[in-house]
């Protein structure tokens, strides 16, 4: 509300009066309402003129909704950031405990002005803040005074996020030659079959060469069946024999009395 006639402008009749309790008790009747410029730039409306309070009174709710802004109070100031704005606007300073609003007095911050972090702490928590933005980076935004003797080496997160993986453990194979060693595993069911019925895939990966074999299966029954038609196979393309097969002692891949006896006739050992 606004007491003085002269800060309003595009003055306006309500279409029904509105009563406003003062804190001595008595009520008054507004009338009318209008405009109030704050800077040259920035103005807020339907501002009630009531020349019978003594006070311009400004409400922080009101204006944090018509900017869709945000007022934030300081040790000694009050300022508002929206959308509006290109920079805060300082709406009054405190004096005796209030926050007095003084037009004459109004002005835009900037933002070296506003954001001061002069401090390594501050540095540190921005850098956090801003997604781990890098130092240089962070020089570049002219807003942290200092920011050149500062450091953010001991940041624990971005050495960790800049790697595209982890280091590779070093090589253990133990195989001379292919098929000393196959690895096999039996992977299923699937939550969606393929077009012809099949939800398994049974997989052989040679130690030595780290060759990998992948077979489609309807069912886990029929891994077996598969397995003993690869070691064929190597016996008849490669010339060679299997030496060993490791699995994770699936009942399908070879842990049974038949599977068993078949790696005893063959000298492979499982």
């Amino acid at each position: 509300m606004c007491f003085d006639f002269n800060l309003l402008y595009d003055i306006q009749l309500l279409n029904s009066p509105v009563y406003v309790l003062l804190p001595n008790g008595h009520v008054l009747t507004v009338t009318q309402f209008g405009t109030v410029n704050l800077t040259e730039t920035f103005s807020i409306s339907n501002v009630f003129f009531v020349p019978q309070f003594k006070h311009n009174l400004l409400s922080v709710p009101k204006l944090c909704r018509d900017t869709k802004g945000l007022v934030q109070f300081s040790e000694t100031t009050c300022f508002l950031q929206a959308p509006s704005l290109s920079s805060p606007l300082v709406l009054g300073d405190l004096l005796k405990g209030l926050y007095l609003l003084n037009p004459n007095k109004l002005f835009s911050v900037t933002v070296d002005s506003f954001s001061y972090c002069n401090s390594i702490v501050s540095l540190k928590l921005w850098h956090t803040r801003l997604g781990h933005l890098p130092l240089y980076k962070l020089k570049q935004l002219n807003v942290f005074t200092g920011a050149h003797d500062c450091s953010i080496d001991d940041c624990s997160v971005c050495p960790k996020a800049r790697h595209h993986n982890l280091p590779f453990a070093s090589s253990s194979i133990s195989s001379s030659q292919m098929f000393d060693l196959i690895h096999i595993d039996r992977w299923g069911p699937y939550r969606s079959t393929t077009f012809d019925g099949y939800k398994y895939f049974l997989t052989r990966v040679d130690d030595f060469t780290r060759t990998t074999w992948t077979h489609l299966l309807t069912t886990k029954g029929n891994a077996f069946p598969i397995l003993q038609g690869f070691i064929e196979m190597v016996e008849t393309q490669f010339s060679t024999k299997m030496k060993r097969v490791r699995s994770d002692n699936a009942f399908e891949l070879g842990s049974g009395v038949h599977h068993a006896e078949y790696f005893k006739q063959k000298g492979i050992i499982h």
